[in-house]
């Protein structure tokens, strides 16, 4: 398993997107994006795999899911997938530490 496209966000309970790609399985680039939510019933971590955007012929916005798994395999795939990423977390990033952007970068 490779992941590719790591991007560390830290906004709520999202702490990073990437993609995962698993030779094995003829190569497949998914997207993913890593959740972690701290209560008072527990502390929870789940992995979602994004959906790909299409137009219709009428012009209409719709979705489809990149991964239809048996729930065991899932499963299986979701705790390598934490244990990859889980390392590559940095804890003390923080979008808010990242110095504000210039007027003139401004893209609009």
């Amino acid at each position: 398993m490779e992941i590719k496209n790591f991007k560390q966000i830290n906004s709520g309970c999202l702490k990073c997107s990437f993609s995962v790609v698993i030779p094995e399985w003829g190569g497949t680039e998914v997207d993913c994006t890593y959740f972690e939510k701290v209560s008072d019933k527990g502390d929870q971590c789940w992995i979602n795999f994004a959906p790909r955007e299409y137009m219709t012929k009428e012009g209409k916005k719709k979705s489809w899911n990149q991964v239809r798994w048996p729930q065991a395999v899932l499963e299986k795939l979701s705790a390598a997938i934490k244990a990859a990423i889980r390392p590559m977390l940095d804890p003390e990033f923080n979008l808010s530490n990242e110095p504000p952007m210039a007027e003139e970068d401004l893209p609009f």
